[in-house]
C-alpha cells in the first residue's frame, strides 16, 4: 500500500506535538518570547537573553567567535546588558535594556540595526552584520521596539517614534524613500497624535494614537496601511509600488489599544476584546472566509482576496493580548486559553490538525495556559503560566528551539545549550 509522504510526515509530527507529557524538559524559566522569520529570541526570569534558530545573519547574537549556523537549542546572546524587552525581526534582533536604551544585532545591510555607518563593519556571509549585541546610535530612550523584514521602529517615552533600516516602501515615514538609513528617524506625526502602542510588519509599520486610531505608512500591496496611502514606491527592480511615505489614518472609531502587522495584513486589538484587520486574506488572516472579501488589492486589482477597511474577526472572542504573524495571528483570552487563525500549511496555528487555514480562530491544542504568545513568519511561541515556552510550526532552522520535526501542536523549548 502506497502512503503519501507528506501526509505522513504530518501525521507523525502531530503525534509528537500531542501525546508527549505536559511538562517539559525545559530548565529555563521564561518571562517572554518573541519569533521572528526563523528564529526565536526570549527572555529569562533571571535577566538573561536567549535565542535559537537560524544565525546565517548572526541573529543569535552570539559573538564573532560562533559559527553562523542554525542552533537547535536556546543558546545566551552575547554580552552582559540584562534586556527588559526583545524583539526578533526577520533577520535580526533589537532589545531595549532597562533604561530604555536599545540595541540591535544581526544583518545591517539597510542600517536596521541602526548603530550608524560603520567603516569597516562585520560580515555573515558577504552581508554586513553585527553579531553582539550593539547600541543604537543617537542616544534615545524608548519603551517598545519592534522589527521588522529590513527595518526597525521603536516608540519614545514622549510619544514620537522612530524608525531606521530600509526605506525603499517608505518603512521609515518621514515621506521619502532610499535603500537605508542607519540611525533613528523621527516618524512625522500626524497632527497631534501622540502614539501609545506600535507593530512592524514585513514593509510596513502601525501604531496606536492615545484616542484609539491607527495610523500605518509602508508597503500598500495588499492595503495593510489602509484606503488612504497614495504614494507610490519602488522595487529593486524599478517596479511601482502602491505605498504611503508617511503615517494615514488606517482605522478610526473602533478604540484601539494594540497593533500588528504581517507580511500583507494588520490587525489590532479594541479596548472591548475584539479584533479588527485589514490587508490581504488569502489564507483567511483577516479573520473571515477568503471567498467572502472581494476588494480589489492595491497592487493587482485582478486579485479580489484584500480588504483595506477594517474587518472584524470572526468568533465573537474577546481578547485581552494579539499578536500578528506573517499569514497568521492568535489572541490571548483572560483566562491563559491560546487561539490562532490565518495560514496553517506549516502548522502555525497550533490547533494538532491538517487543515491549510482557518478563518476562524481555533484553539491552540495542548490544554496549557499562557501569558504571553508571539506570532513569527511561520511559527509561534509562547510563554505559558508557569514559565515554561512553547513553540509550534516549522523547525527546519531550529526556530521552536527543540529536536522536533514540523510541530502542529506546541512543543516545549528545550535546555539551554552548553
Amino acid at each position: 500500500m502506497r502512503v503519501d509522504q507528506t501526509l505522513a510526515f504530518a501525521a507523525i509530527a502531530i503525534q509528537f506535538a500531542c501525546s508527549q507529557p505536559s511538562a517539559p524538559a525545559a530548565t529555563i524559566s521564561f518571562a517572554s518570547v518573541s519569533a521572528g522569520g526563523s528564529h526565536t529570541c526570549g527572555l529569562s526570569t533571571e535577566g538573561r537573553t536567549y535565542c535559537w534558530g537560524s544565525n546565517t545573519f548572526a541573529q543569535l547574537g552570539g559573538g564573532p567567535s560562533t559559527l553562523l549556523e542554525s542552533h537547535f537549542y536556546p543558546a545566551v546572546v552575547a554580552g552582559d546588558v540584562a534586556f527588559m524587552a526583545v524583539s526578533a525581526g526577520g533577520l535580526h534582533t533589537c532589545a531595549l535594556d532597562a533604561s530604555g536604551t536599545a540595541y540591535c544585532w544581526g544583518a545591517n545591510q539597510y542600517g536596521q540595526l541602526g548603530i550608524g555607518s560603520d567603516p569597516a563593519p562585520e560580515r555573515c556571509r558577504s552581508t554586513p552584520c553585527a553579531s553582539t549585541a550593539t547600541a543604537v546610535s543617537g542616544a534615545l530612550q524608548f519603551r517598545v521596539i519592534t522589527a521588522g523584514w529590513g527595518h526597525t521602529c521603536a516608540l519614545s517615552r514622549s510619544g514620537d517614534v522612530y524608525c531606521w533600516g530600509d526605506n525603499r516602501q517608505g518603512e521609515l515615514g518621514n515621506d521619502s524613500i532610499q535603500l537605508g538609513t542607519s540611525t533613528p528617524t523621527r516618524v512625522a506625526r500626524p497632527g497631534d497624535a501622540d502614539f501609545v502602542a506600535l507593530g512592524a510588519g514585513q514593509w510596513h509599520t502601525c501604531a496606536v494614537s492615545a484616542d484609539g486610531r491607527a495610523y500605518c505608512w509602508g508597503q500598500n500591496n495588499w492595503g495593510q496601511v489602509g484606503p488612504a496611502a497614495k504614494d507610490t514606491c519602488f522595487a529593486q527592480d524599478a517596479t511601482k509600488l502602491p505605498c504611503s511615505r508617511t503615517p494615514v489614518l488606517a482605522a478610526a472609531g473602533l478604540a484601539l489599544v494594540t497593533i500588528g502587522g504581517g507580511w500583507g495584513h494588520t490587525c489590532a486589538l479594541a479596548s472591548d476584546g475584539a479584533t479588527y484587520c485589514w490587508g490581504y486574506d488569502g489564507s483567511g488572516q483577516l479573520g473571515v472566509e477568503p471567498v467572502s472579501v472581494s476588494m480589489e488589492c492595491p497592487l493587482r486589482p485582478e486579485s479580489k482576496q484584500c480588504s483595506p477597511q477594517p474587518l472584524r474577526v470572526a468568533g465573537n472572542l474577546a481578547f485581552v493580548a494579539l499578536t500578528v504573524g506573517g499569514s497568521h495571528n492568535c489572541g490571548l483570552l483572560e483566562n491563559g486559553e491560546a487561539y490562532c487563525w490565518g495560514g496553517h500549511l506549516v502548522g502555525q496555528l497550533g490547533d494538532c490538525s491538517l487543515r491549510d487555514y482557518s478563518a476562524v480562530p481555533r484553539p491552540v491544542c495542548g490544554g496549557h495556559h499562557y501569558v504571553l504568545l508571539s506570532a513569527g513568519s511561520g511559527h509561534t511561541c509562547g510563554v505559558a503560566v508557569d514559565h515554561d515556552a512553547y513553540c509550534w510550526g516549522p523547525n527546519d532552522s531550529g526556530e521552536l528551539g527543540s529536536g522536533t520535526l514540523t510541530a502542529f501542536g506546541p512543543v516545549p523549548v528545550g535546555p539551554p545549550e552548553n
